[in-house]
């Protein structure tokens, strides 16, 4: 089964203190199987609501959650359970257990599904060696930096071979360099094992590195939404052009002129893309996803 995710018309109201809150209002999104799907927003936006409402941790106030056609609200206690162990989730202050070493973290899951030991000891070593920790097994948390923790998280929301993998701001409190390599793991692990990743970060800059597609969340609305390289080169609400503004770029710009190729019937057009390095290099990744073939003639300052 490779499932699809709709979310249509999903509204989320709490009440706090005699008033309404609307935390989520008329959210329409589709991921696809083997998506890396970034949602942004400010603290307080509603991006969180949404993950946990994808979790099956809260449920919508109005509108459905579909998951490969399936009402994730029409689930019985039973059916609620085994849909969870398709669901991984990692966090951003990784909820790790100090009483347990890395092994028995990453065991915990295995244990509630009740898998044999040596089949969970198995498991377990496999995903050590996915994450790169194998010297680390018998570790406890407090002694691993921050960048380990998070891959004990990783290989946790693994165990039990889930279709998508949830990340609740994962990287928001690691360093750049270990963020990099975080967002490395993850994008292995989409595409060696193909699971569909969804991401809520407040950090384009991580949107940019490792996902296809974005939405972007405000007050509970989507306000814009796309693949990313479109989103990134041509934003159209101010939200999202805040988000774009704010991200740090390298002051030195670059020139590429581009002839792309769709096919032998369509003549070739000639583009110009400026930006810095690695936003050229990004929109070249765009055409390459897009299939579309193109020759790099020029590269200046």
């Amino acid at each position: 089964m490779h499932p699809k995710i709709n979310i249509v018309g999903v509204s989320k109201t709490y009440s706090s203190g005699g008033k309404k809150i609307q935390a989520l209002d008329q959210v329409n999104l589709t991921i696809d199987h083997k998506d890396i799907f970034g949602i942004i927003g400010l603290s307080g936006a509603g991006k969180s609501t949404l993950i946990r409402c994808l979790a099956t941790l809260v449920f919508p106030s109005s509108g459905v959650i579909l998951f490969d056609g399936k009402d994730l609200s029409l689930l019985d206690k039973k059916q609620l359970r085994h849909f969870r162990q398709n669901i991984g989730m990692i966090f951003q202050h990784f909820n790790l257990l100090s009483s347990r070493t890395v092994a028995e973290n990453i065991a915990y899951p295995l244990e509630i599904a009740s898998l044999n030991a040596n089949r969970q000891q198995e498991r377990v070593d496999e995903l050590l060696n996915l994450v790169g920790l194998s010297h680390k097994k018998h570790a406890y948390p407090s002694s691993l930096s921050g960048g380990e923790k998070q891959r004990v998280g990783i290989a946790r929301a693994l165990a039990c071979e889930p279709q998508v993998l949830l990340c609740d701001e994962a990287t928001s409190a690691l360093d750049p360099k270990t963020t990099q390599e975080i967002l490395t793991l993850l994008k292995s692990i989409n595409q060696q094992l193909g699971v569909t990743i969804v991401l809520i970060t407040h950090e384009m800059e991580v949107i940019q590195e490792i996902c296809n597609k974005v939405a972007v969340i405000e007050s509970g609305k989507i306000v814009e939404e796309g693949f990313v390289a479109d989103v990134f080169f041509n934003p159209t609400h101010t939200t999202t052009k805040e988000f774009l503004r704010s991200e740090p770029h390298e002051s030195k710009k670059d020139q590429k002129r581009v002839r792309l190729q769709f096919n032998e019937l369509i003549e070739t057009p000639v583009i110009e893309l400026r930006g810095s390095e690695k936003e050229l290099l990004s929109a070249l990744n765009y055409f390459s996803k897009k299939t579309v073939n193109y020759e790099v003639l020029e590269h200046g300052h």
